[in-house]
């Protein structure tokens, strides 16, 4: 038995047989406590990487919905619908003395008031993902953006195809470059924003 030939190794004084000794017969055995070994391997964090200057604190600064996230979010829920409720209220009493010359013009009207409340409703929606932080939000911020300046040409472009005088079709094109301009400067201006904002990409999970 092998307790009894240690017992009696101990007695005689001998050494212990190699069968019987621990460390030869487990040979393979780590000298550390392998769960005290994988907490000592943890990095730590340590309050030098949060100082102001390092990326980390850069990152956490700017994460979260602030700064011009939280402006163009504000434009998308309050002011941008504002903005076209005004536009549809122009457009109705620069028209409306023409509507029983060119009856195209109210087919045209009907066909802005639609797209106009469509507008707003998708404004909202995607000001509301924004704020919510919700997956593919800014995918949303970025298709409504797309189809306001799609829209917002398209419209002003409906005019000339309605049978109107060649002066006023003249007219309408002297100051269309401009208008179109005018429209796409805040589509364009958010649109690069969403693109080039780290504040968009971190807080989003976007790439940077």
């Amino acid at each position: 038995m092998p307790y009894i030939r240690f017992v009696q190794s101990l007695l005689n004084g001998d050494a212990m047989p190699d069968d019987l000794d621990p460390e030869k017969r487990f040979p393979h055995l780590p000298e550390e406590d392998p769960v005290e070994s994988a907490a000592d391997s943890e990095v730590e964090v340590t309050d030098e990487q949060f100082k102001p200057g390092n990326r980390a604190w850069r990152d956490l600064r700017s994460s979260g919905v602030g700064g011009w996230l939280m402006f163009f979010i504000v434009t998308l829920v309050f002011i941008s619908p504002l903005r076209i409720c005004a536009s549809l209220g122009q457009y109705d009493s620069a028209w409306e003395p023409l509507y029983a010359t060119y009856p195209l013009l109210k087919t045209i009207k009907l066909i802005t008031v639609v797209v106009g409340l469509g507008l707003i409703c998708f404004s909202v929606y995607a000001g509301f993902s924004l704020w919510k932080v919700r997956p593919n939000a800014v995918r949303t911020a970025k298709t409504y953006l797309l189809v306001l300046a799609t829209s917002s040409i398209t419209l002003s472009c409906l005019p000339l195809f309605v049978g109107l005088p060649e002066q006023a079709n003249t007219a309408i094109l002297q100051v269309l470059p401009v208008e179109i301009l005018i429209m796409l400067v805040y589509p364009t201006v958010w649109y690069l924003y969403l693109n080039k904002s780290k504040r968009v990409a971190i807080t989003y999970g976007l790439v940077l």
